[in-house]
């Protein structure tokens, strides 16, 4: 099928959760460190707003999200979330298969041996101490998953058929143009002959970013939002990537959202871009972005005034 709006992306990706929820063992709770990656290759999308995205199905009631791992910056720990899709029969399954797995590790690391609700209970304050350890992960998601069935049975009127749909469609109504989500694939030009000169300027210009810093925040940002991207690695290295690869139109949907909007930003992102308008006599290929870059140009300008 082919997805053509922002509704159908958002289906597809709740479809994508409960598939694997479905399997109701201690595999079937996608988590952000493997996710994004893979939601990025099967629907083609920007890896930077994956979050977002499921941001929007966590407000439209459709997912729950929580923290499995937490973030540990001391330890070089990065945050991962689970999700899990908010039907109480698809929950309750994966919390009995997370707290029979829960209650075979702690009976190893405690020599004690406790079941359901209880081994739950009794884990909660060792959570932080095994923070991203086997048992620290499954014991988190223990953990959530008893909260999530209680979430369920205080309010499960929220969670009906008719108020989902409502609140998606809300989520749609005031939500970023589709566009923004997809990487664009164009066709490209055949190749032309270049001379030495063109050449060195092409592999001069890759050379701009330092590969281990871009590997370092591209693998950030799979697993954090944009936000926490830009504050880790700062608005001119962030805007010099997606410029690398030429994403101006990212930049400009994070303008037009209002996620960009420190003057200081906005002068810094216009100044990277009359750089990339100077080099259009020696990278043939920002040409073909010409009217992406006279659009963010442009609302970089209406914002500054």
């Amino acid at each position: 099928m082919k997805i053509e709006s922002l509704k159908e992306l958002l289906l597809a990706v709740y479809e994508e959760i409960k598939a694997v929820n479905e399997g109701r063992d201690i595999f079937s709770i996608p988590q952000s460190d493997t996710l994004y990656g893979e939601l990025t290759k099967k629907f083609n999308l920007i890896p930077f707003n994956i979050p977002g995205l499921l941001r929007m199905l966590v407000a439209a009631n459709h997912i729950f999200s929580f923290d499995i791992v937490k973030e540990d910056r001391k330890n070089k720990i990065l945050k991962v979330e689970g999700y899990v899709v908010t039907k109480g029969d698809i929950i309750s399954g994966l919390k009995k298969a997370y707290e029979d797995e829960l209650t075979s590790l702690y009976a190893i690391e405690f020599n004690k041996k406790l079941t359901g609700d209880r081994v739950v209970e009794m884990f909660a304050p060792h959570m932080e101490e095994y923070n991203n350890k086997p048992i620290g992960r499954i014991g988190a998601i223990a953990y959530n998953l008893n909260q999530l069935t209680r979430v369920l049975e205080w309010d499960i009127m929220k969670y009906s058929q008719k108020r989902l749909e409502e609140l998606l469609d809300a989520e749609v109504a005031s939500g970023p143009e589709f566009s923004s989500f997809i990487s664009e694939h164009r066709e490209r030009p055949a190749p032309q002959p270049e001379n030495g000169h063109q050449k060195k300027d092409a592999a001069m210009k890759k050379r701009a970013i330092d590969l281990s810093e871009y590997e370092s925040m591209m693998n950030y940002s799979s697993k954090n939002s944009v936000e926490k991207t830009i504050a880790v690695y700062g608005i001119d290295f962030y805007t010099r990537v997606c410029f690398r690869d030429y994403r101006f139109s990212l930049i400009q949907s994070h303008i037009e959202s209002g996620l960009i909007r420190r003057k200081d930003d906005l002068a810094a992102i216009k100044k990277l871009l009359l750089k990339e308008r100077a080099n259009a006599d020696k990278d043939m290929k920002i040409q073909e972005y010409a009217a992406d870059i006279n659009r963010l140009e442009k609302i970089i300008n209406d914002k500054l005034k």
